[in-house]
């Protein structure tokens, strides 16, 4: 049996999988926008607290163009681990106590392979008097092809 098959090989996961959605993105100075339907689904993390630096879990983010219908289109598609850089709150209260830091490294990746480095802080807000959580970052703007800040909202 190889060691993809044998069980005593496999670590210890946690938790349960996750199923987010995305609200919205912004590339400030503009207003957030969507102009996708995104789903990414997430695997179960390799410890017990996944906000703890060094932890990875399994993803798979996928884009459809708007309004989803039978001809929509992949506008991205792209899976890998997801690495919890840190975890550690950066004083000061607010927001900024709980900001996490994520790298998601695309392993197959429908923009092809060599793109910049996909990374960002997530905190924890309430939008509508709902908890949500945001990820800010900087990445590729495909509108513009230059590296730009952005905002996303998810649920």
């Amino acid at each position: 049996m190889g060691p993809l098959l044998d069980p005593k090989v496999w670590p210890e996961l946690y938790g349960t999988p996750s199923v987010s959605t995305r609200i919205s993105i912004a590339r400030p100075p503009s207003l957030p926008y969507e102009d996708s339907d995104v789903l990414v689904l997430s695997s179960r993390s390799t410890l017990p607290d996944s906000t703890m630096a060094g932890n990875v879990l399994l993803y798979l983010d996928l884009r459809l163009s708007l309004p989803v219908t039978s001809t929509s289109k992949v506008n991205w598609a792209f899976a890998g681990r997801r690495y919890t850089i840190s975890g550690e709150g950066r004083g000061g209260g607010g927001d900024l106590a709980t900001t996490l830091r994520y790298r998601w490294e695309h392993i197959i990746d429908s923009h092809g392979s060599g793109g910049p480095p996909d990374e960002g802080a997530v905190v924890k807000r309430l939008e509508g008097g709902k908890e949500v959580e945001v990820e800010i970052g900087v990445g590729l703007n495909p509108n513009t092809g230059k590296i730009e800040a952005y905002e996303e909202v998810w649920k």
